[in-house]
């Protein structure tokens, strides 16, 4: 939720600017065209966020994986003990 909300925070903060140049420049008409922008750098920030694996969705994939790896680790220690048992018979 926190990815999303500075993401959301950061396409205010760049749309805001592009509104404030578009009202001091008189340009209200080029506004939809700085929204547009700001809207694609916010989104260039979230595929570069995670692309770095900085993202919520990341965080879920890694983890995914340590479970797996975890849960290999275990049969390959289940099966250890198993052989030891039917060496020790």
């Amino acid at each position: 939720m926190k990815f999303w909300l500075m993401l959301l925070l950061g396409f205010l903060l760049v749309a805001g600017i592009f509104w404030l140049l578009a009202v001091a420049a008189g340009l209200l008409q080029y506004l939809f065209w700085a929204i547009l922008i700001s809207a694609l750098i916010a989104g260039g920030v979230g595929y570069l966020l995670r692309a770095r694996g900085l993202s919520p969705r990341s965080d879920r994939k890694q983890d995914s994986q340590q479970a797996k790896a975890a849960e290999r680790e275990l049969k390959q220690i289940e099966k250890r003990q198993e052989q030891e048992r039917e060496k020790a018979r």
